[in-house]
């Protein structure tokens, strides 16, 4: 996602993470230990703070996304690094897995930009 951000945030691509702990406790930390993790690796995107994203106290945006953009079997985020494109008005145009690197996202990325 960095290398992604330093190609096309000039032209407008925004990077937004958003931790969670609700995949074998792999984001135990809080808010201000996460951030400084995420610089420590060099993430310069935006980072908001630890949500959920499963189940009953699963934050809105994610109950948006997943309703816009479908999962395999089921609509839950299987595991962190689940990644959504929207357009430029927010709408999610596609959903890629965990196991998606994130470069395999960038002709989807450079299609979506061309678009006004």
């Amino acid at each position: 996602m960095i290398e992604l951000q330093k190609r096309y945030g000039e032209q407008g691509l925004r990077v937004l993470a958003f931790p969670c702990n609700q995949f074998n406790g792999q984001e135990p930390g809080d808010n201000k230990q996460i951030k400084e993790f995420a610089a420590n690796k060099g993430c310069n995107f935006d980072m908001f703070s630890k949500i959920n994203v499963n189940g009953a106290g699963a934050h809105p945006l994610y109950i948006y996304l997943k309703s816009k953009q479908h999962g395999m079997l089921t609509n839950d985020i299987k595991w962190n690094f689940s990644k959504f494109l929207c357009n430029r008005h927010g709408v999610p145009v596609k959903r890629y897995s965990p196991t998606d690197a994130p470069l395999n996202a960038e002709n989807d990325i450079k299609a979506e930009l061309s678009k006004e």
